[in-house]
């Protein structure tokens, strides 16, 4: 993990070079909606077992769906947030999950999140568009899984920190908007789409998958819509 942090501040630094040569601050607050999804991309031998097996393709799928808050700090070229983001986690598959409303089961996890991106603003006549890009470092603070009414921990579950074994970054890249609201305050709403580096336990069971022969990979991918209101300083 340490490594794929001091790659991504390169990256960072890189993408947003020059940053510092004439600079605009400014800071702001705002909300955000994610659409997350965890997806395996099987082989033909991941076909064929599927097929011999009876299983759907997306058998094993997962939609990763919620919200939170985030903080940031914009300079130009350079924009750096902090925030919490809540998610339900469910199957994509149907039959998962209603089998999972069945027993009144649901899982949920808490995040906290550091973005890095670079930016480039064109301004468009008081309208700023900005395409950006860069990274998220998601850092699972928490999983739970309730069954009807009693909750456990990852911990609990599998003696492991989630921290350790969920986190993930994440590479993103999208568009964002400035809508001036007077001499001081502006609008934000960024749209990103992103790709998501495993994780350790995703890293774990894609080995596990693939021991024998290779079946599948995994795949992380997903959208923010986040809207801030911004001060100028």
């Amino acid at each position: 993990m340490v490594k794929r942090i001091f790659l991504a501040l390169v990256v960072v630094t890189l993408a947003a070079g020059g940053a510092f040569a004439q600079v605009s601050l400014s800071a702001g607050f705002g909300g955000t909606f994610t659409a997350d999804f965890f997806n395996i991309a099987w082989t033909s031998d991941g076909n064929d077992m599927l097929d011999a097996a009876k299983l759907d393709k997306d058998i094993a799928d997962s939609n990763i769906i919620g919200g939170g808050f985030f903080a940031y700090f914009d300079a130009t070229y350079v924009m750096a947030s902090l925030g919490m983001n809540f998610y339900d986690v469910s199957p994509a598959n149907k039959d998962l999950k209603k089998a999972q409303e069945d027993a009144k089961s649901s899982t949920t996890t808490t995040e906290f999140n550091i973005g890095l991106y670079g930016k480039y603003p064109f301004d468009l006549g008081g309208i700023v568009l900005f395409p950006m890009l860069g990274m998220d470092f998601k850092i699972v603070l928490a999983q739970d899984t309730t069954v009807d009414g009693d909750k456990r921990t990852y911990k609990d579950m599998l003696d492991k920190d989630p921290a350790s074994e969920l986190s993930s970054v994440w590479f993103k890249a999208g568009v964002g908007v400035d809508i001036p609201l007077g001499e001081k305050l502006y609008l934000r709403p960024i749209f990103l789409y992103g790709l998501g580096l495993n994780s350790k336990a995703q890293n774990d069971g894609q080995d596990t998958l693939n021991k024998d022969k290779t079946l599948g990979s995994y795949v992380n991918h997903g959208l923010d819509i986040k809207v801030a209101l911004g001060f100028k300083f």
